[in-house]
């Protein structure tokens, strides 16, 4: 059965998003039961009659708190959790049934791929975290994080997954490499690809007993990625972890993990300093505002700006 949406009218991305709401239900994936437009005195009901019958609301707006405070005020009866981040329709491919289902973005990666950049990179900043997959390739990006453009994905072979936390910042020009170069190994005789040496080698890799390993590239919450870095996921275990709260400077390379709250940069990338006294990190870290409900950081934006303002509030 089709998820019984009500779409809020009055945001600035109507034009855009509204169609999109309308190509899912052409498709059979939602059922939209009306609009609601909003007015200084509340909201104004278009194509309904009787009592409301909705599961979910549908918000376009880039600036999603103040639309959920002026629901909160004119439509108190709509539960928090009947709201839904219009901008994740955006996301090319999205598997709108697990999204009623599972309050998370689902698409393909292929459909990523083929897509125009701009069409993956404008979904970010939603609320809702988001997950592309594509065989044995993963890409995951939690609540509220964004690519600021030109990203590249480098993969080799084997099981290969992305996962970014919440809040997390990437500037443009970023690459992500997961996994070993097969075709130029420095492990053996030659750094040349075999597969360029003028002979038929088939499936050369698996003849010579190559195995793919595959790897993983995690990088926690709040955490800033600078313009034209690099993070390289390779070594034995195919693994690069950057900790919650860490800093990489722009034009890094990044091949080893790096800790929480670090701020890292150069070729390859250095511990420069750390953002906070290891006191304070060890708080944040419990902390975990991140987690928190867009309500709840907006409650705290008062003290954004002093960090040890901020924790002493939450008794730290």
């Amino acid at each position: 059965m089709c998820t019984k949406v009500l779409v809020i009218l009055g945001g600035d991305l109507d034009t855009e998003l509204v169609p999109l709401y309308r190509r899912a239900e052409q498709e059979g994936t939602l059922s939209i039961v009306g609009y609601a437009q909003q007015t200084a005195r509340g909201l104004s009901f278009e194509g309904m009659t009787g009592e409301l019958n909705i599961q979910r609301v549908l918000l376009s707006c880039s600036k999603l708190f103040p639309m959920i405070v002026y629901l909160r005020r004119y439509a108190p009866d709509i539960p928090r959790a009947a709201l839904l981040d219009g901008r994740i329709f955006r996301m090319p491919g999205l598997d709108v049934p697990r999204l009623f289902a599972e309050n998370i973005g689902r698409a393909q990666l292929q459909a990523v791929l083929e897509d125009q950049e701009e069409d993956f990179l404008d979904v970010t900043r939603a609320e809702i975290p988001r997950i592309w997959s594509y065989g044995s390739r993963m890409v995951s990006l939690g609540a509220k994080s964004y690519f600021g453009g030109h990203i590249e994905w480098g993969y080799r072979g084997g099981v290969q997954e992305i996962r970014i936390g919440s809040y997390t910042s990437f500037g443009p020009h970023v690459i992500l490499e997961v996994g070993l170069n097969n075709q130029h190994d420095y492990r053996r005789v030659t750094t040349y690809d075999p597969g360029c040496m003028d002979f038929e080698t088939g499936d050369w890799l698996a003849s010579m007993g190559y195995k793919d390993h595959g790897g993983g590239i995690y990088v926690g919450s709040d955490v800033w990625v600078g313009r034209g870095s690099r993070l390289k996921a390779a070594g034995d275990t195919g693994i690069l972890t950057i900790g919650d709260g860490a800093v990489i400077a722009a034009d890094s390379v990044v091949v080893r993990d790096v800790p929480p709250y670090a701020v890292v940069g150069g070729n390859p990338a250095k511990i420069i300093k750390y953002r906070f006294s290891p006191e304070m990190i060890d708080a944040f870290l419990r902390l975990r505002w991140w987690d928190w409900s867009i309500e709840k950081i907006h409650e705290n934006l008062d003290i954004i700006n002093d960090p040890r303002a901020f924790l002493k509030r939450h008794g730290y």
